[in-house]
Parts: C-alpha cells; structure tokens; sequence
C-alpha cells in the first residue's frame, strides 16, 4: 500500500496535481474548501440527514458540533426544528487534540503559534522528544514553526497523531 500511494503522489505530481492531504490530491489552488473546513476547524454548516455542523461560540473558548437526523425519512418528515441532535459542546482542550488530529492529515501541518494562540495548548516535554525522534527518523519535517509530517510521515498518519495526543 505504502509503495503504491508513492507512486500515486508521483505520477500526480508529474501531471501537475499535487497533494494536500493524506489521501486528497488537486491541481493548485483547487481544495476542497468543503473538507478544508473540518481539517482547519472554521466553521460549516451541515445540510441533509446525517449532516453535521461546527460553529466556534463568541467567546472563542468553546465550540458546538450537532448532527441531523440520520434517516432520510425521519428528515424529510421532520425537518430541523432548532433543536439538534447529538449536540455536544467542545473545550480548548478537546479541539486543540482535534485540531492536531485533523491538520497533521494536511500537508500543512499544525502551525505552533495556532495551537497556543488560539486553543492555548502547548506541546509538553515528552511531546517535544518524541517529534525530535520522528524528525530524526524522517516522519516530521523539521520546522520550528508547525508540526508537518513528511511523505512518510503521512503513510503513518494516524499512529503518529494517536501517540502525539496521548503524551
């Protein structure tokens, strides 16, 4: 598998589609802004059964995510009312482990200043060693900006970004 998305990321890349994601590629420029929202935690609006909606509250310190009806049925009999289902509200400390969890996907990475600016997280002692590893390894590009996987670093995605957020 490993060896195929190499070949993958190069055949685009010749073509001129590069990626952006673990498994999303495009020509430059060209996003998606709908799957860009979730990575980078802005705010969406979810329309249609099963559909789910992010929005940051006023207070910058807390978000909410809720979901529609799951069955297309049960939607169309019961259109949104204002009252949501599965609402669930959201601390700095849930999003930031979100937000490590969705933008080390991205090409981009997590910039640094971003997670202490605004979910006022920092990466702990054991953290900082162990990406010290992971950059000696080849796994994390060595920024001392932003946590960023490399090309290998991205076949390993999930594993990386569990142990990060469990340090």
């Amino acid at each position: 598998v490993a060896t195929h998305m190499d070949l993958t990321v190069e055949l685009l890349g010749a073509a001129g589609i590069k990626r952006y994601e673990v498994s999303n590629f495009c020509r430059v420029e060209h996003e998606s802004k709908h799957n860009s929202a979730y990575w980078n935690h802005s705010d969406y609006l979810g329309l249609g059964p099963s559909a789910h909606t992010f929005r940051w509250n006023d207070d910058g310190q807390s978000a909410v995510r809720w979901n529609n009806k799951p069955s297309l049925k049960t939607y169309m009999q019961h259109p949104p009312d204002g009252h949501p289902e599965g609402m669930e509200t959201l601390d700095l400390e849930t999003l930031a482990g979100e937000r490590l969890l969705t933008g080390l996907r991205t090409i981009e990475g997590v910039p640094l200043m971003e997670l202490s600016g605004r979910y006022r997280y920092e990466l702990n002692h054991r953290q900082t060693e162990w990406l010290q590893g992971l950059k000696r390894d080849g796994f994390v590009h060595d920024l001392p900006d932003a946590v960023r996987l490399t090309n290998s670093g991205l076949k390993l995605t999930d594993q990386i970004t569990l142990k990060l957020i469990t340090l």
